[in-house]
Order: structure tokens, then C-alpha cells, then sequence
């Protein structure tokens, strides 16, 4: 008698939520699981690069040369 209560036991302790098996939940879980860290590196990845685009942007060598000769300084008005 006591070998059948305890394989009930075992077997009510193995379902999650009192219908589902333990195994199965863990199967299902585990797939969004590595979407999302594969996800998250992915995303990191194209973080980084975006960041050094932007960076490519903002370097001196590809601004225009701004000419600061002291003639620009007063406008002058030829109407």
C-alpha cells in the first residue's frame, strides 16, 4: 500500500500546475529561452555597429573645412 501512495506522490509532484508534466513544461520553456539569447546578442551586435556608424559620422576627416579668415567676419549689404 505504502509503494502505490508514494508513486502517486511522485507522480503529483512531476506535474507542474496539476496537469502539465514537469518534463514537457521544461521542453516548451527551453525553446523561448534560447530565441531570447540569441535575440539579446543579436540585438547587441547591431547596437555596437550602429555606434560605430555614428561615430564614422562625427569624425574630423570627413566634416568640410570651414574657412574662418577674419573678412568673413562683418556681412556686408549691396542693396
Amino acid at each position: 500500500m505504502q509503494s502505490t501512495d508514494s508513486s502517486s506522490a511522485q507522480s503529483r509532484d512531476s506535474l507542474l500546475f496539476g496537469f502539465i508534466p514537469s518534463e514537457i513544461a521544461l521542453s516548451v520553456a527551453t525553446v523561448p529561452v534560447l530565441v531570447g539569447l540569441v535575440s539579446a546578442q543579436a540585438l547587441a551586435r547591431a547596437i555596437a555597429e550602429v555606434g560605430a556608424m555614428s561615430e564614422e559620422v562625427f569624425r574630423g576627416d570627413r566634416l568640410p573645412t570651414l574657412d574662418f579668415s577674419e573678412d568673413s567676419d562683418t556681412p556686408t549689404d549691396q542693396s
